[in-house]
């Protein structure tokens, strides 16, 4: 079936240079690069599509050297991500993987702290700053909330539904937009940013291994901030109830 592009407002891609922009870099090679016409930066309505954006994306990682291009006060060398995910596979359930993800990624940066919450029957992962230089940008959030959450969701086997998106900001102007890459309830103007799952789900046992990481790795930044179509979800669904009616499963 042919579908048509999925595209992305100009305003994540306004974010997604927000780093370099601070640094007073120019963003024209970055955009060329990436084969994104920097004219439409200046255009409000301009959209690009998902394969521009998460080119950008990979264009910016492996010029800054950085897998937070550049949002974070000091940079993320290339290979922190992997390193992050790689800590958590080992782990026997969801909950140890996000504790051991979490613990990674405080060890590699000063500014945010991701914490595992429980409130009555729901857990949450909570974004905390804790550097007074860090500025809690409205982007860094965007980055934050889908990556941890599709990471954890990968890491058990692909599926992870959120009950509720919080932000510690009001509503963007490109919020008409959120839907696609938050797909469940908003919630803006909290004390913290946060995404919140069913508790039950952190004894879901890890079910992913080196090889599949190699493989998750080779498109990381498209599983992380692409938002998915929804018929590509069918698969990763099959999957999830097949592990789960037999959990072991020959390789």
């Amino acid at each position: 079936m042919l579908h048509p592009p999925q595209t992305i407002s100009i305003s994540f891609v306004h974010g997604i240079l927000s780093g370099v922009h601070a640094r007073g870099q120019p963003l024209e090679p970055f955009l060329v690069e990436a084969g994104i016409a920097p004219g439409l930066l200046g255009q409000s309505d301009a959209r690009v599509t998902t394969q521009q954006y998460a080119r950008l994306f990979r264009v910016l990682t492996e010029r800054l050297d950085d897998d937070f291009i550049g949002l974070l006060s000091r940079p993320l060398r290339r290979g922190s991500f992997a390193l992050i995910a790689r800590s958590a596979l080992g782990a026997p359930t969801l909950q140890v993987a996000l504790r051991r993800a979490a613990r990674t990624f405080r060890l590699l940066q000063d500014d945010v702290v991701l914490e595992l919450v429980c409130r009555a029957d729901l857990a949450g992962v909570v974004v905390r700053f804790t550097a007074p230089a860090a500025a809690p940008t409205v982007f860094l959030q965007e980055v934050l909330l889908p990556t941890a959450w599709r990471l954890m969701a990968w890491i058990v086997g692909g599926q992870l539904p959120v009950v509720r998106f919080d932000f510690a900001f009001g509503p963007p102007a490109h919020a008409g937009g959120y839907g696609k890459i938050f797909p469940a309830p908003q919630q803006f103007d909290c004390e913290l940013s946060a995404f919140w799952f069913d508790a039950a789900r952190l004894k879901d046992v890890v079910r992913r291994d080196e090889a599949a990481l190699h493989v998750f790795l080779a498109d990381a930044q498209a599983h992380m901030i692409v938002p998915r179509r929804t018929d590509e979800g069918i698969g990763a669904r099959v999957r999830s109830h097949l592990q789960h009616a037999q959990p072991a499963w020959p390789d």
